[in-house]
């Protein structure tokens, strides 16, 4: 081949490869030059090399260079990072954090991306809800065309990691007053820096070093708060010192126990729930949303109460491959009911 030949070999070779995202492997994949290396996205891929001084080798970057080869890179592969937002924490939200890892990986020959969100009982928040006592994953796929992140057919556009048992207030707890001068006294800020949120409350009166019950001393002993229960503990006191449990205002229908409901995977096409999250602090009642994502095509759908009702995909006026269903706690706290019918059982299943 001439060099005039080889020259038109080349920018051919450019046109065809501005369409198709090219790369150049060198050294049998020892190292790959991509589009924007040069600082352009523009579909051109260049490597150059130079004649040594010996004039016995080409060399880039003091490495010898013994092979070149111009290919494309499938679109699966170039899903672009910004596809999808991960939220940093929200300082006003104390149950709020940043995201733990998020990690580049390749499954079947298509980039992939784990989010994961650590912590006591974390959300990992995003086209579906994940939860997990210690460790909440999601793991979104480039998709064909290399035009959007997925997890299980549906778009992954936001994450975010959250730790709910950070989130209690001194509004949960109402502190009663006790007798002959004893008062229930705090610290000046709830603890947040441990898995959860705790609040120590101390129990305080006049002249305690003096107060004596068949001769003994007496101290009021300190209490831990662990989200909204609070207990004061002393001891018997005879009639000179008196301690009563404070009254939490957490209403019943806001402790619904989760294993009331049980999720099955015994059907047909049954899959994991792909979102199972329980609000205790947004509404009158604790609610909990079941989520099943599937594509479209594969019409996924929520088995209620073992086939006594099932909730289709397009039933919230939306046909997106996404499935919700939501219960809520019953005023007893002794159920999970939706229209009025207690929810024991629920299962995920595509098709």
């Amino acid at each position: 081949m001439s060099i005039l030949d080889m020259d038109h070999a080349i920018r051919d070779a450019r046109v065809y490869i501005k369409q198709n995202l090219p790369l150049f492997p060198v050294n049998g994949n020892g190292g790959i030059i991509r589009d924007m290396d040069d600082g352009a996205n523009d579909g051109s891929t260049t490597f150059t090399v130079t004649c040594n001084g010996l004039g016995t080798a080409w060399i880039s970057g003091g490495v010898p260079v013994n092979s070149v080869e111009c290919s494309v890179a499938p679109p699966c592969t170039m899903c672009a990072a910004n596809l999808i937002t991960v939220d940093p924490a929200n300082p006003a939200d104390p149950g709020s954090k940043a995201m733990d890892t998020d990690t580049i990986g390749m499954a079947g020959g298509c980039l992939t991306r784990t989010f994961t969100c650590t912590g006591s009982d974390p959300i990992n928040g995003g086209a579906s809800m994940v939860t997990d006592p210690a460790t909440a994953t999601v793991v979104a796929t480039c998709n064909a065309a290399g035009t959007a992140w997925e997890s299980n057919g549906a778009p992954v556009t936001d994450v975010s990691c959250n730790i709910p048992c950070k989130r209690c207030s001194a509004a949960n707890v109402a502190i009663s007053q006790s007798f002959f001068g004893m008062t229930p006294t705090t610290g000046a800020t709830i603890d947040r820096t441990g898995p959860c949120a705790t609040w120590n409350l101390v129990c305080t009166g006049p002249s305690l070093q003096i107060w004596e019950s068949f001769g003994r001393s007496l101290v009021c002993m300190a209490a831990l708060i662990i989200a909204a229960l609070l207990f004061f503990f002393l001891p018997y006191l005879s009639d000179s010192c008196f301690a009563t449990t404070a009254t939490s205002t957490t209403q019943p229908c806001r402790t619904c126990a989760a294993n009331l409901i049980v999720v099955t995977m015994n059907g047909q096409g049954a899959k994991a729930m792909d979102g199972d999250v329980i609000d205790r602090t947004t509404g009158a009642c604790a609610t909990r949303k079941f989520t099943c994502l599937g594509a479209v095509a594969d019409a996924p759908n929520i088995e209620v109460n073992a086939g006594q009702g099932i909730i289709q995909d397009g039933d919230d006026g939306a046909t997106d491959g996404s499935t919700t269903f939501t219960v809520t706690c019953n005023t007893a706290g002794t159920a999970w009911v939706n229209t009025g019918i207690t929810i024991t059982q629920v299962e995920c299943a595509i098709g």
